[in-house]
């Protein structure tokens, strides 16, 4: 407890030790991050309703992605483009509804 609270303090007088420029950059790199991780995720999800890859391949990349984004980065694009052994493998798909297109509603009468 003593210590995550010296680490806490310790953060926070690093932080502010950087300049205003060094701040900016900092936030402007988190937001490019988080677009990118979106558009990945987008990506993603058009692949499974087109039909190019299975559920649980989605969520097993979302899961990938979500853990670089927390600061795994080591392979990046690679990881996201080439399915893994394992994923096809499995073969139990995970419900990924949200990731489907819903049916519209047609207009007009019934029958």
């Amino acid at each position: 407890l003593l210590k995550q609270k010296q680490a806490a303090k310790d953060a926070a007088k690093a932080e502010k030790n950087r300049t205003r420029t060094q701040k900016r950059q900092a936030k402007r790199n988190e937001r490019e991050e988080t677009w990118e991780s979106l558009a990945k995720e987008e990506t993603l999800a058009k692949k499974l309703r087109k039909g190019k890859i299975t559920a649980s391949q989605f969520e097993s990349r979302l899961k990938r992605i979500n853990s670089k984004e927390s600061g795994d980065e080591e392979e990046e694009a690679d990881d996201v483009l080439e399915p893994s052994d394992e994923e096809e493998v499995s073969g139990k798909a995970i419900n990924a509804k949200y990731a489907l297109k819903r049916n519209k509603r047609k207009k007009g009468k019934k029958g």
